[in-house]
């Protein structure tokens, strides 16, 4: 009995120190704090993971799911971008029962608690290393570099921290080819894809599949090697049936999206990472990473993002990782573990080699995704897999050289780990991740309090200037971060419900785009900018009525509605685009400025003249100055009108939601009903009841055709490829789930024979 409660002990107070630690970093965030990224309101944090969960928690709290948002571009279809992981058990469960600050952040921290147990579990059953260098993988992993840097993209951690399991479960189905574990698997990696990141889905798949062959060339081979490769299908079948309801969403999303036929090889690898950045491993403060040079922010072919490369993951780990190498590198896993950080080290290298370029052509589906140095996170979590091994070498040799060192040992490896702890927490924590109070963090902006005033009386739109082509990092001034909340960049402008014409998601509507092609010309004397023509053009079409600057515009069709000084003088730093290339250029701001478009053109309109174009002629006619969209439409297909006469209509928006629109129509001749929103598949149209089709509308907008009279027209976003996709879902959850039980009901009972 005392033996069962010493193992015990020995088992549960490593792994409750593990998670102490990860109490302690955290414990502020469950306090009303809020991570800040070092200050930066311009980073995924603020411009998109934190206002997009506070939206969906709103959407969960009327009982419904996130199909369709009016708050960014003009209208999205925000599930199917994935990113908002809608269907993720943690999120359904987080936002709907807890305030959006403390459901985001025991989001973060239960995934980086995810990531340090699966690491141990890892080290424990899989590799059978002792506890405390379960512990020091954990550690290691959870709170390394990439990990940290990656908090304000929290999606990418989320998916990151299943690494471990995933391997677990392969090896598992390798040794014991359990019927069970194929559902097992299944559910895990279906979790995983509805996590909201289908890019690190994707690499957890590869580096999975890449640990497989690894055992079956160099871990002493595996036995029915073909069995487990069907088992592993089936388990892939099972996670695909599981995913349609997100995949099918997603893919219709792709196809009209700026990523239809993928990314070149020059963007995918367009941020490089030099050599001299490898410092990092050693010395955390050699780079400043939420602040780098200007220059290497610029779009090149030799762009080096700071943020991005930063792969600390303590000293002593790093020394025993190398350790491990040097003395056991005979030893199976720790072989394998390091011919797969060296394989990672030359994906990561991008261009660099010719490896990537061949895995890039070669393998299905790389061309959709960009930088390979979003490797690291591999390269970490060997290298903390690889310290767990020295450790180990460690202690055992001390143990064999000095009798007295095994009595130390309850006092040195805790006070060990405590040292790569503070190490990590330090450098990796305190220094790339300061936690601020959130009330204070979120207080509403004062151009928000105007702009929802606004909203009151009528729908509009709202353009931001400056989150494409400024640069406020430098600023570490977090106060003044807080002035440029007054921006309202996108999507920060979800966290207050006013909408944007613009959207801050990987998968952009292609068209949307393209209407949003256009910037404001900078004048460096007058330190003013002005509109080009079409630029106006395009923002009065999409019901752009205010527009939010951090210099003053100078339009005779804007009227200047605000004024909010900053507390002091800021750089303003602008790239211009020269004959010669990028140029950086400086200049002073000293506010917020908020501007209404006197020129903006109406929500709904009712026209009854159209013409039918094709989409590039239909782009090039909206932006003229002459086309009046009050007056005509230009349809891509449908029939044209040409009425001599502007007919009379009264129009009157009965209800305008994300996924509904109610619209009462009256005229006297027939015409086309115009909604200045998103066309997009799975919106449908009713006229008094009577299903109808919907036009694609001047380029991007929706149109429906109306005879003359009196009409409700009601719009409904149903999109058939989630209706198919929850069929095919729920029932292979159901198989899956099925499957699960009754294989362990087998298990079980024979297990239970075996012991009569």
């Amino acid at each position: 009995m005392k033996d069962n409660f010493k193992t015990f002990l020995k088992e549960i107070i490593p792994l409750f120190s593990l998670i102490f630690f990860l109490f302690i970093f955290f414990f502020p965030s469950f306090n009303g704090g809020t991570f800040i990224a070092s200050g930066m309101l311009f980073s995924d944090l603020m411009l998109f993971n934190y206002p997009l969960k506070d939206w969906y928690r709103e959407i969960l709290l009327k009982g419904q799911l996130p199909f369709w948002t009016n708050l960014v571009g003009n209208g999205y279809p925000v599930l199917a971008e994935g990113q908002i992981g809608a269907f993720y058990p943690l999120h359904l469960l987080l936002f709907r029962f807890f305030p959006t600050l403390l459901a985001f952040n025991l989001n973060i921290f239960l995934h980086f608690l995810f990531a340090a147990f699966f690491a141990y579990l890892f080290c424990r059953k899989t590799l059978s290393l002792s506890s405390w260098a379960g512990v020091l993988a954990g550690l290691t992993y959870a709170f390394s570099g990439f990990f940290m840097v990656h908090i304000p993209q929290i999606n990418i951690p989320m998916l990151n921290s299943y690494l471990p399991l995933d391997l677990f479960l392969i090896d598992r189905l390798v040794r014991k080819r359990r019927i069970s574990d194929i559902f097992l698997f299944a559910l895990v990696l279906a979790l995983q894809f509805h996590a909201g990141h289908v890019e690190m889905f994707y690499y957890n798949l590869l580096l999975s599949f890449l640990f497989l062959l690894a055992i079956f060339f160099f871990g002493g081979g595996i036995p029915k090697f073909g069995q487990v490769i069907l088992m592993i299908f089936i388990a892939g079948i099972l996670t695909l049936g599981m995913s349609a309801v997100q995949f099918l969403p997603t893919m219709e999303l792709v196809k009209y999206s700026n990523r239809s036929e993928g990314v070149s090889f020059e963007v995918a690898t367009n941020t490089l990472w030099p050599l001299k950045t490898f410092i990092l491993f050693i010395n955390p403060r050699a780079y400043d990473v939420y602040r780098p040079d200007m220059p290497s922010q610029m779009v090149s072919g030799a762009t080096a993002v700071i943020f991005a490369l930063y792969g600390y993951v303590g000293i002593l780990p790093l020394v025993l990782a190398f350790l491990a190498i040097s003395k056991s590198f005979k030893k199976p896993f720790v072989f394998i573990f390091t011919l797969l950080l060296v394989f990672s080290l030359i994906w990561g290298l991008g261009r660099s080699t010719q490896l990537y370029a061949l895995l890039w052509e070669a393998i299905p589906g790389m061309r959709y995704f960009r930088y390979p140095v979003k490797i690291l996170f591999f390269i970490e979590f060997c290298l903390a897999i690889l310290a767990a091994f020295g450790l180990d070498y460690l202690v055992n040799t001390l143990r064999e050289k000095r009798e007295n060192f095994r009595r130390y040992l309850r006092f040195v490896l805790p006070l060990f780990i405590l040292v790569v702890f503070l190490d990590l927490y330090i450098n990796n924590g305190l220094n790339l991740q300061p936690i601020i109070s959130g009330k204070e963090w979120f207080e509403k902006p004062k151009t928000a309090q105007f702009l929802q005033e606004e909203l009151k009386k009528e729908f509009f739109r709202i353009y931001s200037h400056g989150s494409n082509n400024l640069d406020y990092r430098l600023v570490r001034d977090i106060p003044i971060q807080k002035e440029f909340q007054n921006l309202l960049f996108i999507d920060f402008n979800m966290i207050y419900r006013i909408p944007a014409n613009r959207e801050w998601f990987v998968l952009l509507l292609d068209r949307q785009t393209k209407l949003n092609q256009f910037n404001t010309k900078l004048d460096l004397e007058k330190a003013t900018l002005t509109l080009p023509q079409n630029f106006k053009k395009s923002l009065s079409l999409q019901r752009v009525k205010f527009l939010l600057s951090d210099l003053p515009i100078e339009d005779f069709d804007l009227i200047l509605r605000e004024e909010i000084p900053f507390s002091k003088t800021v750089d303003h730093f602008a790239y211009l685009a020269t004959p010669e290339g990028i140029k950086l250029e400086t200049v002073p701001a000293k506010g917020v400025y908020v501007y209404e478009n006197t020129k903006v053109y109406p929500h709904i309109s009712f026209v009854s003249r159209a013409r039918v174009l094709s989409s590039e002629q239909a782009l090039e006619e909206i932006l003229k100055e002459e086309f009046d969209p009050r007056k005509e439409v230009i349809l891509e297909e449908g029939e044209a009108l040409n009425n001599s006469s502007i007919g009379a209509a009264n129009l009157e928006m009965i209800n305008y939601e994300d996924s509904k629109v109610e619209v009462k129509v009256k005229t006297d001749q027939d015409g086309y009903l115009v909604l200045a929103d998103t066309f997009y598949p799975g919106w449908q149209a009713w006229i008094d009841g009577e299903k109808t089709k919907i036009f694609r509308a001047n380029y991007t907008f929706r149109a429906v055709f109306v005879p003359k009279g009196e009409h409700r027209i009601f719009f409904k976003f149903e999109p058939t490829n989630f209706r198919i996709g929850a069929l095919v879902s729920a029932s292979t959850l159901f198989l899956t789930i099925l499957g699960l039980v009754f294989s362990n009901l087998g298990f079980l009972l024979k297990g239970r024979r075996g012991l009569k």
